[in-house]
């Protein structure tokens, strides 16, 4: 079923107002008072049809963070395969200037991106997704360390990280 445009469907409120509006109007003329029960279902229509509209502007709003959450989406699978092998290529320099760019890069390129799509990757793995999650989280802080221990300058320090950052990749499915 095709969904009206926010605008068409705000229009036929507007119009089922009215009209609600007018029966009222209609039944007020019609009998000798304007009693109780005419004033309650006066209120009562015109709160159900506010209430409508406002509810259908939420949807509407929530409906366009989808859209906006898929089209800035990326995918799972060939990201996580690209980190994979970018830390398998990767073959850790002694340039400690070299290893902090390096680290920063595929933090940036990879693991920003991807921690940011938990909720991507628990649509995408299901029951999985929770290694898969706590892996990447372990992979930033290695690489975390691999750049703050290039910056000191213990280089040892970096490539012990490195070494276990291979490992960790390596639990990633």
């Amino acid at each position: 079923m095709k969904r009206l445009s926010p605008s068409i469907f705000n229009s036929l409120h507007i119009i089922l107002i009215f009209i609600i509006l007018n029966v009222c109007i209609v039944m007020a003329l019609a009998s000798t008072t304007f009693d109780e029960v005419h004033i309650r279902s006066f209120i009562l229509s015109v709160v159900i049809s506010y209430s409508s509209i406002i509810i259908w502007q939420n949807i509407l709003k929530d409906s366009a963070k989808q859209n906006k959450i898929q089209q800035n989406s990326i995918h799972i699978p060939t990201t996580l395969t690209h980190f994979k092998q970018t830390i398998e290529q990767w073959q850790l320099s002694e340039n400690k200037n070299v290893v902090i760019e390096k680290a920063q890069d595929i933090n940036e390129k990879f693991l920003l991106p991807l921690n940011h799509q938990h909720q991507l990757i628990k649509n995408t793995y299901g029951q999985n997704s929770v290694d898969i999650i706590l892996n990447l989280a372990q992979a930033e802080r290695l690489l975390n360390r691999i750049q703050s221990a290039a910056l000191d300058g213990y280089m040892g320090e970096a490539r012990n990280s490195y070494d276990e950052l291979r490992k960790v990749i390596q639990l990633l499915k």
